[in-house]
């Protein structure tokens, strides 16, 4: 996806049902109410983004593990050279610290990204993975919320 804006980028997502919460262009008089309604939305962006990674046509889609899992630790110093550098490793309990930050909106909700690509579809592809919906909101570590 390319836009020149946050606002345009926000309307490209919505036009393809990946927003949680449907927007609507504002007029230039209601901008600043615009500007902070998005404001307080930007995990909403986040997420629509990565779900239309998922609606894409790629076949195959990286997430780096330290932005799926939230880690915030530097695994790269520039201009140093040591053992420790590059040399970050997922911990032997990432999955109760990924379901934690997840929570709390600091790791990437995959689940609930896939669930949101595959709602965008449409509601007949929808009906068809129904199944497979329930078993990703079911998994997701936070509640999106449907359009």
């Amino acid at each position: 996806m390319t836009a020149n804006s946050e606002r345009e980028a926000m309307a490209i997502l919505d036009s393809r049902g990946l927003l949680p919460v449907r927007i609507q262009v504002q007029q230039a008089a209601s901008k600043s109410r615009w500007s902070k309604r998005v404001k307080g939305r930007h995990l909403a962006t986040l997420y629509a983004q990565l779900a239309d990674l998922f609606v894409g046509p790629a076949r195959n889609v990286m997430v780096f593990f330290t932005d799926l899992l939230g880690l915030r630790e530097v695994y790269n110093r520039p201009g140093t050279v040591s053992p420790e550098n590059w040399s970050l490793r997922v911990p032997p309990d990432f999955a109760v610290a990924y379901r934690a930050a997840a929570a709390k909106g600091a790791a990437l909700d995959l689940p609930g990204a896939l669930a949101t690509a595959m709602r965008a579809r449409g509601a007949a592809f929808a009906a068809g993975h129904r199944e497979l919906l329930q078993q990703l909101d079911a998994a997701g570590s936070r509640a999106v919320e449907q359009a």
